[in-house]
């Protein structure tokens, strides 16, 4: 059996929360979310630069040893909460540091800036920055070169929560990334991520891939409740 995970133990983003619909101005504040039920979980599915690996063997043999895949997750204590402070505020897991949002139709959508200084020259393979395009919900990554090989790269992770303050579903993508970062070596070398990101899978991610590389992905929803 697979391990549960602590919703808030793996990544946590800065998130920022607007306006606020007629339904929802009778809404009492801090309001406080809880994660209830694994609404869905789709299928594990692998890819290498060839197409989709649908032998379950294979896939199983990839995705083996990370407990990231087909976890039925955490809701046992405060990082399995969303805390609205206000209309404008929010609290996510255990956190102390206070996030913004902006609210739309059917959906609140919470995001923070990063900045990285990289001088890798293999950007954007390997690293934060090469899983960040594994992510549907996220905006162009601005690149500034600082001299001295440096490069700067400023963009915006997001977070979309589907439905209204009360109640809403949460993106859960697990993850597993084998990139080849040099064949030249006896084995040759590879960079290897794992984890979960609160967001959906970006299959334009798959016109990145090379020879060898590989990357599995698990979509899950978590239901969240006042």
């Amino acid at each position: 059996m697979r391990p549960a995970i602590s919703i808030f133990a793996i990544i946590i983003f800065s998130t920022i929360i607007t306006s606020c619909s007629k339904d929802e101005e009778k809404l009492s504040f801090p309001l406080h979310t809880r994660f209830i039920s694994l609404e869905n979980q789709e299928a594990i599915r692998v890819f290498t630069k060839s197409g989709e690996i649908t032998d379950p063997a294979v896939v199983k043999r990839f995705t083996s040893g990370s407990e990231y895949f087909g976890t039925s997750y955490s809701p046992l204590d405060k990082s399995g909460i969303i805390t609205f402070q206000t209309d404008s505020t929010a609290l996510l897991g255990a956190s102390s540091q206070f996030y913004r949002a902006s609210k739309t139709d059917g959906r609140i959508t919470l995001s923070s800036d990063f900045a990285i200084t990289d001088a890798s020259s293999n950007y954007p393979i390997g690293g934060f920055l090469d899983l960040y395009r594994l992510w549907k919900n996220a905006e162009p990554v601005e690149k500034t070169p600082l001299g001295l090989g440096q490069t700067l790269y400023k963009g915006k992770y997001l977070i979309v929560l589907y439905g209204d303050y009360s109640s809403f579903k949460l993106p859960a993508l697990s993850f597993k990334i084998k990139r080849t970062m040099s064949t030249s070596t006896v084995p040759p070398a590879v960079n290897i991520q794992n984890g979960v990101a609160f967001n959906e899978f970006n299959a334009e991610y798959l016109n990145t891939l090379r020879e060898n590389d590989t990357v599995a992905v698990q979509q899950s929803w978590l239901r969240f409740k006042k």
